[in-house]
């Protein structure tokens, strides 16, 4: 009884030892970060930043150094491992200095994560706006007119765009009165009233200016007949028209300037860079025809699509339109990098400095070794990007490098490419640590022994553990053995006990009975 009570005794100091010799988890050391939306606002704008907290939780305050410039809401948070939005409303103009302060915030080991963070609001007055100059009327250049004509002896078939005419009188007519009314009211006609007729062609003219000065002139050739003549009307021919104007002109793709007027013959269009033809429809104000070129094929830049407008007699008015094929250099306009815990949750890691389009090198330091993959979230600022990810899965130790890759390619321009680089240092598998953690233990353990001994441990630390270890390995398979030993003599005295007791029960038979053979006796040993 007493071997066994020594026995559980052994292994219940072993149990005690292991239990404090059990790995103690090292947690990541708690940080702070702040992100703004913009820097250069005007007056009664508004702007946000977020603040993320990774591995703390406490409480942040957030203060302006001007409240007259700028004031923000909330002015603290509670983060536990999270992010807030905080909105910051512009007063007036001047610089604004934004503080977010750590207060009694403490990461995973219950150590205080202190520090204070800050970003500059820049405000100005916005630019008054001009105020838009009244448009002069457009003076009328209608030199056309409503009607023509003779009295007595009139003619037919007037038309505004025919400027020349021959009427024949008899020989009794010796004047005629000219009438001429123009189409516009505020134009002037000349050239009006009665005429004296001589035999034979005369020639009388009618002159119409229009507001805006220009001037068209309509002749008639009345031939006063001799006095044995016969009069026989002349019957003009019908004039083609001259018109050469459109009546309406968009394009599908976007909207032209200025806007259309039939009198104004150039405009621009301005489209993006994945625009590589545009639709133009072109109406002729009247039976003219439309050609259209250079409406397909657009090259990045400026290209030029010509309306040619010809008339029925031959006349040509030409449109053109300056279309502008804009190319935004393509980058990124948001990164986030992450990875989700084992809690399903997406835990941003801070970059090492703020992200701007135009920087294409960053660093993420000290990443925990046990992270094997990072989620990056990256947007474009332009349509048709490809975006390649290569480097975020499958992290070593020590230095990694992700690769964010933008390729574009446009009909008429030049591939393009951007790459950005995010460097990642991830911490060392820490060997060791199990063994600190022994150390921690161990310490706790020896904490009443002289000062003498714990320094030597303390200097000591890594040869005392790995000693430990070993005693206690080689203690556990010398009591396995022992174990083993001591349940085999167990059986054999168990043995000893059962031949023992069946030789006494021989002993206390009557004495007619055989005797027990004393060579039969055994001895416990």
């Amino acid at each position: 009884m007493a071997k066994l009570n020594k026995k559980n005794l052994i292994i219940l100091m072993i149990l005690i030892i292991f239990i404090f010799i059990v790995p103690t988890k090292v947690n990541a050391a708690g940080s702070f970060s702040i992100n703004k939306s913009s820097e250069s606002l005007t007056t009664g704008a508004t702007t946000t930043i977020v603040i993320s907290a990774s591995s703390c939780a406490g409480r942040f305050n957030i203060s302006s150094s001007n409240t007259a410039v700028a004031t923000v809401s909330p002015s603290s948070v509670f983060l536990d491992n999270s992010r807030e939005t905080i909105t910051i409303t512009t007063k007036s103009a001047g610089t604004a200095v934004i503080s977010v302060v750590a207060d009694d915030v403490t990461d995973t080991d219950v150590n205080d994560v202190v520090g204070t963070k800050t970003c500059t609001i820049t405000v100005s007055n916005p630019t008054p706006t001009q105020p838009t100059q009244p448009t002069q009327p457009t003076k009328s250049s209608n030199a056309n007119l409503r009607t023509l004509g003779i009295t007595p002896n009139d003619f037919t078939g007037f038309k505004a765009a025919i400027t020349e005419y021959n009427v024949t009188v008899p020989n009794s007519v010796s004047s005629v009165k000219v009438y001429a009314y123009a189409q516009d009211s505020k134009a002037k006609v000349s050239g009006t009233g009665n005429k004296s007729l001589s035999v034979g062609r005369n020639t009388c003219k009618v002159v119409v200016t229009a507001e805006d000065g220009t001037t068209k002139t309509y002749t008639m050739y009345i031939t006063r007949q001799e006095a044995s003549a016969v009069v026989t009307p002349e019957v003009p021919e019908t004039p083609k028209s001259s018109d050469a104007t459109l009546s309406a002109l968009s394009i599908e793709e976007g909207t032209i300037t200025p806007i259309f007027d039939p009198q104004i013959t150039e405009y621009t269009l301005n489209v993006s860079e994945e625009i590589s033809e545009v639709h133009i429809t072109a109406t002729p104000t009247s039976t003219a025809t439309v050609e259209i070129t250079g409406e397909t094929e657009l090259q990045i830049g400026e290209n030029i699509a010509t309306i040619t407008v010809t008339a029925e007699d031959g006349t040509v008015n030409t449109y053109t339109i300056k279309i502008v094929k804009q190319n935004i250099k393509i980058g990124l306009q948001a990164l986030i990098i992450g990875y989700v815990d084992e809690n399903g949750k997406f835990v941003e890691l801070p970059l090492s400095q703020e992200f701007n389009t135009d920087i294409l090198e960053y660093t993420l330091e000290d990443l925990e070794s046990d992270i094997q993959s990072l989620r990056v979230d990256a947007l474009a600022n332009s349509a048709n990007v490809e975006i390649e990810i290569i480097g975020n899965e499958k992290l070593v130790s020590g230095e990694n490098i992700i690769k964010i890759i933008l390729k574009r390619s446009i009909e008429g321009a030049e591939p393009e490419e951007v790459l950005y680089l995010v460097k990642v240092n991830k911490k060392e598998a820490v060997k060791e640590a199990k063994i600190m953690g022994i150390y921690k233990n161990v310490k706790n353990w020896f904490q009443g022994l002289p000062s003498a001994i714990g320094s030597v441990v303390q200097n000591n630390t890594r040869e005392i553990m790995i000693g430990l270890l070993l005693v206690c390995i080689v203690a556990m398979i010398g009591l396995s053995i022992y174990i083993v030993i001591d349940y085999k003599k167990y059986k054999m005295l168990m043995e000893k006990i059962r031949i023992l007791t069946k030789e006494n029960a021989k002993q206390q038979m009557p004495q007619n009975e055989t005797p027990i053979n004393e060579d039969k006796k055994l001895e416990i040993k």
